[in-house]
Order: C-alpha cells, then sequence, then structure tokens
C-alpha cells in the first residue's frame, strides 16, 4: 500500500499515510480481565456439561471464544493511504482499496468501511470496521475524505 496516487472520485484522498495501532484491552483492563474470566468459565462449564471423556474439548471451547474477541483483546494496526486501508492482526493483513469501497459510517469509536451501498447482512463478512482507538485525528479526516468523495462519486 504505497502512495501510487489512487483517487477517490477525482481528488486524492489524503497526501502522507496515516498508521495507528487500536488496543481496547488495555485501555479498559477490567473489561479485559472481565471478558477472558466469562470466556474460561464458560469453556469450563461447556466441557463439564460434556462429561470427562471430552475434557480437551474445554480448551477447543475456551480458544474459540477468545478467539471471536481477538480485536478487543490483541492490537491491531490500521494504514490508510491514498491506495486504500490494511489491517494487520494475529499476523495477517486485510487490505481495502479505495474504489472497492461504496460506504462508510463513522461514529463516535469506529468506522465501518463496506463494498455495499446500503446496509446488508453481509457487511459483518465483507466490510472492514476500523477501531479509531488511539488513531490519530488525521485518521478521522482521512476517513471523513474518502467519505465524501464516496458520496460524491455516486452522485
Amino acid at each position: 500500500m504505497g502512495g501510487s496516487g489512487s483517487r477517490v472520485g477525482d481528488e486524492h484522498l489524503s497526501a502522507a499515510v496515516v498508521e495507528w495501532r487500536a488496543h481496547p484491552a488495555r485501555r479498559r483492563l477490567g473489561t479485559a480481565a472481565l471478558a477472558v474470566a466469562v470466556a474460561v468459565l464458560a469453556a469450563v462449564l461447556a466441557g463439564a456439561a460434556l462429561g470427562s471423556g471430552v475434557r480437551w474439548l474445554k480448551w477447543v471451547f475456551a480458544l474459540l471464544l477468545l478467539s471471536s474477541i481477538s480485536r478487543f483483546l490483541l492490537p491491531t494496526t490500521f494504514v490508510l493511504d491514498d491506495d486504500g486501508i490494511a489491517v494487520r492482526h494475529l499476523g495477517t493483513t486485510r487490505k481495502r482499496r479505495w474504489d472497492e469501497i461504496r460506504r462508510i459510517e463513522l461514529g463516535a469509536r469506529a468506522a465501518l468501511l463496506s463494498p455495499f451501498d446500503a446496509p446488508r447482512a453481509l457487511d459483518r463478512f465483507r466490510a472492514i470496521l476500523v477501531d479509531l482507538d488511539g488513531a490519530p485525528p488525521e485518521a478521522r479526516a482521512a476517513l471523513e475524505r474518502a467519505r465524501d468523495a464516496i458520496t460524491a462519486r455516486a452522485r
């Protein structure tokens, strides 16, 4: 994701790369501890309900439950540039070019970048949720510019 100059509409989104790391659990240690405790307790109870023959299954349950909240527990790096967005988490990178994004919804703590014009059930799988926790002000400004360019492109 370099600055090769991809465009949304007729204008560049930003002149520089904006990068930040979101780690909500670090800012909310009590909530993180509670989430881990509930996941482990649920896994232990599920393992106990299944009986002693499948004790190893409680660890599978715990792993699945903890992985479902990994974006909260572990750091995620976001990179916005002229080409699009990249999200790095747990050794994987997910990229989306600006020309693939049809809708941006900005909230107080997060933004949703969707390949669909209107909300759809597939947003859960196809959209990118951008955590603005720890993001510099330039990140919100870049997302607002992208949203405005996408809106103008749709007209």
